[in-house]
């Protein structure tokens, strides 16, 4: 996982309002990224003269769909020993141009990306860790994890801002006619375009504050951890969009003061992306899933998505949004529901798949694999209890060896004897002891220091096990999902039925992997009983 996801930082979206359709609920993720190699996508940009054509970025390698993210070719491999993704740019005003910000550095193609070329580069590990990048007509902006640079388009020179974005991780750039947006970790600065002077727009620590004057000499430390990963341009710039653990927050152009936007029903902490549709439509990718807000709530959702960790965000003004998870490529398509015929209700349906083993039964397969049940933090109590009733044992063994040493004479002078110096075996004596120590500390047993790692560890395998359940449990109701569309759905097409029934062994070898095969096995012993 590179650095920039584990990073915590702001996302800032500059925004107008998208002929996106209106987004219900009911619609479904569809899998896509076929032809992608790595199994995690960790960023996505859409052409933006055609929506069709769609760039992804991996921890190895750049690819390129051209029918709208359905199936990819490889465009670029990525050099170096830490080659991943974090961020594709495709500007408006050349839309030919891919930039691809790398943690080997910033690549770019001129020609949609048939050939690439590194612009960026340093001997400096943070520098190298390039995090996001934005251009216009005049100059290219890029952040690193040590500082923003900034290149005039007619030269082939980098230079350093210095001042408060010297030496900070820039995580978020953006861009609209008249400004540049800076994200650091806890604050956003815009500029001109020429990247000279930086005027603070938004601070984590005031939150609501409007427009808010700094100097550019000065540096605020962070006041609070915030959580989004990206930035990218997206219209005009109606609205400018921030999102921290503190909740989304929104601001017009014309306006100074930051409006916070409703955030009951959406794991504000956990949000990576965030992408703005009609109507005020906000789609949210979160470590806990996609949510929708449609002006009034917030919805998850979870149809058709077999993960939860959604790292990337884009929406097309004609075509449907895109998701990049750590299970490939997601694009949202209407939902249709299986044509079931009238009296068909949930318990008949659930008869078709009897043979098959219940979620609870899986989940527990589960848990039990990875060893993460909670009955093993239960032992791991009761055994510190029970050790304070135990005492101490050590063992001493003692060997006290004595030995005089003086002269013995053999023979007699006068005979030619000789003379030898050692121990004397008649006063030699070896003295053995050995003893036994019992101790008791009886203060554990009311509280054992033992509890305290124990706590952590249990907070950890909660999460854990937490994570594994979720994951479990959307792989399985997926799995159903297209199980039900090939029994009930009339007049499905042999390629459409060809492509979920692949879908539903991919689910199902998922399954087997994290229960160790034991969904498989548990299903044919229940067909063969």
């Amino acid at each position: 996982m590179s650095v920039r996801k584990r990073s915590l930082s702001l996302m800032i979206l500059g925004v107008a309002f998208f002929n996106v359709a209106f987004i219900d609920p009911s619609f479904v993720w569809e899998k896509g990224g076929r032809g992608i190699r790595e199994s995690e996508v960790s960023c996505v940009a859409v052409h933006p003269n055609n929506e069709l054509i769609v760039f992804a970025g991996t921890s190895k390698a750049i690819y390129k769909s051209t029918n709208g993210g359905q199936d990819f070719e490889l465009a670029f491999q990525i050099p170096g020993s830490q080659p991943e993704a974090n961020f594709l740019y495709i500007g408006a005003d050349f839309p030919e141009q891919v930039f691809a910000a790398t943690n080997s550095g910033l690549f770019f193609s001129k020609d949609a990306g048939k050939v690439w070329e590194r612009i960026f580069y340093s001997n400096s590990d943070l520098e190298r860790q390039c995090f996001s990048v934005t251009a216009n007509k005049d100059a290219t902006f890029l952040g690193t994890a040590d500082g923003l640079f900034v290149r005039e388009n007619s030269g082939s020179v980098w230079q350093k801002r210095n001042g408060v974005l010297a030496h900070t991780p820039i995580y978020d750039l953006s861009g609209d006619k008249e400004y540049i947006y800076v994200a650091t970790a806890s604050d956003i600065f815009r500029t001109v375009k020429d990247g000279k002077e930086f005027d603070k727009v938004f601070s984590v620590a005031s939150q609501e504050s409007s427009f808010v004057d700094v100097d550019e000499n000065s540096s605020d430390a962070p006041q609070d951890d915030v959580s989004a990963r990206q930035i990218k341009r997206m219209g005009t710039g109606e609205f400018l969009y921030v999102t921290t653990q503190k909740g989304i927050f929104r601001k017009h152009d014309q306006d100074k003061a930051w409006q916070r936007v409703e955030s009951d029903g959406l794991p504000v902490e956990n949000i990576t992306s965030l992408t703005i549709l009609e109507n005020e439509q906000i789609l949210a990718g979160t470590r806990k899933g996609i949510f929708l807000f449609d002006g009034e709530r917030w919805t998850a959702l979870y149809k058709g998505l077999e993960t939860n960790q959604i790292n990337f965000l884009v929406a097309r003004p004609l075509g449907a949004p895109i998701a990049a998870t750590d299970r490939g490529i997601f694009v949202l398509k209407e939902g249709n529901a299986p044509a079931l015929s009238g009296t068909a209700d949930y318990a008949k349906i659930q008869e078709a798949f009897k043979s098959e083993p219940a979620i609870s039964l899986v989940q527990k397969m589960a848990v039990n694999y990875a060893e993460v049940n909670p009955e093993k933090i239960k032992g791991w109590r009761s055994a510190a209890q029970k050790k304070a009733w135990y005492p101490s044992v050590s063992l001493s063994l003692d060997q006290d060896r004595n030995r005089t040493i003086g002269d013995s004479i053999y023979g007699s002078s006068s005979s030619g004897g000789s003379s030898y110096i050692g121990p004397d075996d008649k006063t030699f004596y070896d003295n053995f002891g050995w003893g036994v120590a019992l101790s008791w500390d009886l203060g554990d047993v009311i509280w054992s220091s033992d509890q305290t790692s124990i706590d952590s560890r249990s907070k950890l395998m909660v999460e854990l096990r937490e994570d594994i359940l979720d994951q479990v449990t959307r792989l399985y109701f997926e799995r159903r999902r297209l199980q039900m569309e090939l029994v009930f759905t009339e007049d499905l097409p042999p390629v459409q039925r060809i492509d979920k029934e692949m879908r539903i062994e991919e689910l199902t070898a998922l399954l087997d992997g994290f229960t160790g095969g034991g969904f498989s096995k548990q299903a044919k012993e229940v067909r063969h009983d």
